[in-house]
């Protein structure tokens, strides 16, 4: 990722914002533009793994099997 420094500021700020259940209590206007910052970091495949760990992100316990079943098969290809 280009511009680290930035992409972790707002990083951390999305993790914090998430964590602390607040997103209803930022206004729209930033909402929009983490949503916006967001969706350009997981245009790419490296983009997206980075974010996930960057964020550290829960993995969805209510996800299907067969989706559960098709990340891990993606995630042993990444890491052969």
């Amino acid at each position: 990722m280009y511009r680290t420094g930035n992409h972790q500021r707002a990083a951390e700020f999305v993790q914090r914002t998430s964590s602390e259940s607040n997103m209803e209590e930022i206004g729209k206007a930033q909402q929009k533009v983490i949503a916006r910052l967001i969706r350009q970091w997981i245009s790419s495949d490296a983009n997206r793994r980075q974010l996930r760990q960057l964020l550290d992100l829960p993995t969805d316990t209510d996800m299907p099997s067969e989706h559960r079943s098709l990340l891990d098969e993606l995630d042993r290809k990444l890491n052969q």
